[in-house]
């Protein structure tokens, strides 16, 4: 465990993730009520940047028009981070199985679009370890929002 600095994480997940969103013509938020404060996380670094980059790039893949948000929120004794989206969405049955090994919701999902569909299961793996839960809100064609908490 190290001290994670909140601001430079989410700094750095929009300048990394900046030039795809651009290409696919779409808009990058990042929302962050706390950014004037020093905000420090003891957690795991890579695990954290692993899971945003594995929801941002989901986010991405999914979404043809519109916009990514990345947020983060926190109370007493969470720290809450997202990714929100104007995508493709899921119906609930696609919910119940996404972050399960090798899925994608559907099998017309696995075609259409790349990927192991690992993404999500290493994501929930990582979640866990760090103490935390994972969870996503969607509507088909509206877009989804996927959830996860950290302790801290």
């Amino acid at each position: 465990m190290t001290e994670v600095d909140i601001n430079e994480l989410l700094d750095y997940m929009y300048r990394f993730f900046l030039p795809q969103i651009h290409e696919k013509n779409l808009a990058l938020k990042i929302s962050n009520p706390f950014k004037d404060e020093n905000l420090l996380l003891n957690s795991d670094k890579e695990k954290l940047y692993a899971i945003l980059t594995n929801l941002t790039r989901n986010a991405i893949k999914f979404t043809d028009k519109g916009f990514i948000e990345i947020g983060y929120s926190r109370n007493d004794d969470e720290h809450l981070f997202y990714v929100k989206d104007s995508g493709i969405g899921m119906t609930h049955d696609q919910i119940g199985i996404v972050f399960e090994r090798f899925r994608q919701g559907s099998e017309t999902i696995a075609r259409d679009y790349e990927g192991s569909g690992l993404g999500l299961s290493i994501s929930k793996a990582y979640v866990e370890m760090l103490g935390g839960r994972i969870w996503v809100e969607s509507q088909i064609d509206t877009g989804s929002v996927f959830y996860f908490t950290v302790k801290g």
